[in-house]
C-alpha cells in the first residue's frame, strides 16, 4: 500500500479555510473528471497557524527566486529559526537576501 500526500496552500497564508471550503476541495479532488483522484479515503489536516511542511528527502536545494543561485542549508535554517514562534507558528516576516544578486525574499 502506498500513500500520497497533496498539500494545498492558500494565496493568503494567514487564511483559515472553513468547513465548506474544505468540502469543496474534497469534492474537486474526487469528482469525475480527467484529473480525479481514485482513492479509498481523503484525510484533511489543518493547523490553525502557518506550519513548515517537510518534504523529506525530496528537498534537494533551496534557490534564490530571482537568479536561481543556491542558498546553503545553514542560512535557510537560521532564517526559519528566526521567523518561528511556538505560539503563532511562522510569521513570514523574516527576509532572506541572496548573496549573488542581492534579491530579498520575504
Amino acid at each position: 500500500m502506498s500513500e500520497t500526500t497533496i498539500s494545498f496552500f492558500p494565496l493568503d497564508p494567514h487564511r483559515i479555510l472553513n468547513v465548506g471550503e474544505i468540502a469543496q476541495i474534497r469534492h474537486f479532488l474526487t469528482s469525475e473528471n480527467s484529473n480525479a483522484i481514485i482513492t479509498d479515503s481523503i484525510n484533511v489536516e489543518t493547523f490553525g497557524k502557518i506550519q513548515f511542511i517537510d518534504c523529506g528527502s525530496n528537498l534537494r536545494r533551496i534557490q534564490c527566486a530571482m537568479c536561481g543561485d543556491e542558498i546553503d542549508n545553514s542560512t535557510w535554517q537560521n532564517v526559519m529559526n528566526t521567523d518561528f514562534s511556538e505560539d503563532s507558528g511562522f510569521r513570514l516576516e523574516t527576509t532572506l537576501a541572496c548573496v549573488k544578486c542581492e534579491f530579498v525574499s520575504k
